[in-house]
């Protein structure tokens, strides 16, 4: 679809949005009214300690569970190897030269 047509489909949409009498935008001399719960920027830092302890519990927690169970296959070689390939990759990408068209990566 070309950016011409898909600008003009837009633009009937929101036409017929706009034409449905349910959806109108707010008076500018209006009030908005507000949805979302702002009762998190009254925290103290107690509380948002107490919070942070509560996630990393439950991280470690998690993350424990993740170590007890091992790897999938059985192969924690594999998955070592794997990491460093992709690091190497990374790095290679990094340190290549790039021009208007991307990245010159020589395999």
């Amino acid at each position: 679809m070309s950016d011409d047509l898909l600008a003009r489909h837009a633009a009937r949409a929101l036409a017929a949005m706009a034409a449905d009498s349910a959806w109108q935008l707010p008076a500018a001399d209006s009030a908005t009214v507000c949805d979302e719960d702002d009762s998190w920027l009254g925290l103290d830092s107690d509380e948002l300690d107490a919070a942070m302890r509560k996630a990393e519990s439950v991280l470690n927690d998690a993350s424990q569970g993740d170590q007890a169970a091992g790897p999938a296959d059985g192969d924690s070689d594999g998955t070592a190897q794997d990491l460093q390939s992709m690091l190497a990759k990374f790095e290679a990408f990094l340190a290549a030269d790039s021009g208007i068209e991307g990245a010159d990566l020589a395999e």
